[in-house]
């Protein structure tokens, strides 16, 4: 399990009708794990909005799974795969799924090959 604080501090410009934007975000997570198989869920982004005195600005906030499994093909041998899906869903006008697959090879562990493909909306990712 893990938990993280952040803290932002933005000044976007040196206009003086805009003033610094302040805001908190806290980021939740689960992790577990075996010899062959693992899995992860969080949520990140969640807290304040981001004041600059003419408009408040919502943070990126998302919920994310993955999972990995690992073969042990032969000696010296190992295949790890991937499956990952997040949703979006701040701010606002941005919610949006989007996900991604992947495979890892690896040889003695001196070589890896590793692939991926994602899938998201180009607009709003």
């Amino acid at each position: 399990m893990s938990a993280n604080v952040r803290y932002l501090h933005s000044k976007i410009n040196s206009a003086p009708d805009i003033k610094r934007g302040n805001a908190f975000g806290l980021d939740f997570a689960l992790n577990y794990r075996d010899d062959h198989f693992s899995a992860a869920a969080a949520v990140q982004g969640i807290g304040s909005r981001v004041d600059y005195g003419f408009k408040k600005n919502e943070m990126p906030a998302k919920a994310l799974l993955g999972f990995a499994y690992t073969f042990d093909l032969a000696e010296d041998h190992i295949l790890t795969t991937t499956l990952e899906g997040d949703y979006r869903f701040m701010p606002t006008g941005y919610k949006a799924p989007s996900g991604g697959l992947g495979a890892e090879y690896v040889y003695k562990d001196l070589l890896a090959l590793r692939g991926g493909y994602r899938l998201a909306d180009k607009r709003k990712s």
